[in-house]
């Protein structure tokens, strides 16, 4: 096998741990993690339609603030979800969704907001 191809395959296999799909038509929503605490909060982005499926993408941290982290713990959003939550290039980099239970952080169900 070519180098050449080695490396665009090991560049398509990260790159896509970065995105989700989601169905035409919905949008996203990334959550982010302060490090090194257990607050979080989430943004919404849109989606690139890709075929018969929208691709997203979430920033790997959030929208300036280095120290929140990308918790990979993203899903799928309607469209009216996504007009009232917060939108990633203009969220307030304050909001905080507080936890129900630290412990269980595995759980994206146990947050309020």
């Amino acid at each position: 096998m070519h180098p050449n191809t080695i490396l665009l395959i090991a560049a398509g296999l990260l790159n896509g741990t970065a995105a989700f799909r989601c169905a035409i038509g919905s949008a996203g929503s990334c959550t982010f993690r302060k490090m090194p605490t257990e607050e979080l909060t989430r943004c919404a982005i849109t989606c690139n339609v890709r075929g018969l499926f929208a691709e997203c993408s979430c920033p790997l941290n959030f929208p300036n603030r280095a120290e929140w982290i990308d918790t990979m713990r993203n899903e799928c959003i309607t469209q009216t979800q996504f007009s009232f939550r917060s939108q990633c290039q203009n969220a307030d980099p304050n909001r905080v969704i507080r936890i129900k239970r630290p412990a269980e952080l595995d759980s994206v169900s146990g947050l309020e907001e």
